[in-house]
């Protein structure tokens, strides 16, 4: 019988999804010498598994050779990728809704893969959060996670609203007492009211209390002010000296 010997390895790896070049095999019989060798080839390098190519072949005189095969195993060893979809970056108001724009995954093999997300976005407190994504293939093979940092800023600024008329008028040498002013915040809530006041009931005039409030992340809100006007209205008295 003629003898076959493979060139290269008789067991060889391929990656799923790569090119599988065989080196062959040759052939030599005692009266023919060389002889061209036939292979069948089962690898397919669409899926993952163990395949062969069997060499066969016979001299002039119809001696076939003991077939020999080499194993080809096809392998999916190459990760998954993911791609964020929207900025690697975002910023969101405190209290407002945050929507992720989520992310993609491709597998060499797989194709198209759905990632999953962990998210720790609190829209109620200012601070970084992240979302993370991660993907496996079919074949156990983990993407690298891809994270989005989110930022919860506060620049929203809180809102005064007086308590009463903008515009109040007092006697002179009356007293005053102001109405006051609350204050309301879209993250803190309510807040005190800081107040200035510059009324002075012994003298007529035009006077102001001007009110203000920071939040907890030093959001000032604009300032408002209640005008207070002394005036005399007051008829003096005339007295007799004498009957």
């Amino acid at each position: 019988k003629p003898e076959i010997t493979l060139v290269g390895s008789a067991t060889e790896t391929v990656e799923a999804k790569g090119s599988y070049t065989d080196a062959g095999a040759s052939a030599s019989d005692t009266l023919d010498g060389s002889l061209s060798v036939n292979s069948v080839s089962s690898v397919n390098t669409e899926a993952v598994g163990s395949y062969s190519v069997t060499y066969s072949v016979s001299d002039a005189n119809g001696n076939a050779a003991e077939p020999v095969t080499r194993t080809v195993t096809v392998v999916d060893t190459t990760k998954p990728e993911i791609t964020l979809l929207g900025n690697a970056t975002e910023t969101v108001e405190a209290k407002g809704s945050y929507t992720d724009a989520g992310a993609s995954a491709s597998d060499t093999l797989d194709g198209t893969l759905t990632a999953t997300s962990v998210s720790t976005v609190n829209t109620e407190a200012v601070g970084s959060y992240s979302v993370t994504y991660s993907v496996s293939d079919a074949n156990g093979n983990a993407a690298e996670p891809v994270t989005r940092t989110v930022t919860v800023v506060d620049t929203t600024k809180p809102e005064i609203t007086l308590v009463g008329s903008a515009e109040e008028t007092v006697e002179a040498k009356g007293s005053y007492t102001d109405a006051g002013a609350s204050a309301s915040d879209t993250l803190d809530g309510s807040l005190s009211v800081n107040s200035v006041s510059s009324v002075n009931t012994e003298a007529v005039g035009s006077y102001s209390v001007i009110y203000s409030v920071s939040d907890a992340n030093g959001n000032a809100a604009e300032p408002v002010t209640r005008t207070v006007n002394v005036v005399d209205t007051t008829k003096p008295e005339i007295t007799l000296v004498g009957s």
